[in-house]
């Protein structure tokens, strides 16, 4: 896995916590050269809703926040630290 670095690309819709992560986890697979639907089969949930995630308007629940973290190999805490959460 290519180590990431923060981008900003796309600013948050807002400064609230589904909006930091959707953006962070936007950004995380943009860099790893992932296609959306590609992620949203890994880690088990429909695209649209990995669109809804990723645009901040859901927050994922717990199993799914540990699911994208395993996809991208490291720590929900991991995750979570890198979005600025």
């Amino acid at each position: 896995m290519k180590p990431f670095i923060r981008s900003t690309e796309r600013p948050p819709a807002s400064d609230e916590p589904a909006a930091k992560l959707g953006q962070h986890l936007y950004a995380m697979r943009v860099h790893c050269g992932m296609q959306q639907g590609q992620l949203a089969q890994r880690i088990g949930i429909s695209q649209t809703q990995l669109s809804r995630i990723e645009r901040g308007n859901s927050a994922p629940s717990w199993a799914v926040l540990m699911a994208i973290a395993a996809a991208f190999e490291i720590t929900p805490s991991q995750l979570l630290s890198t979005a600025g959460l």
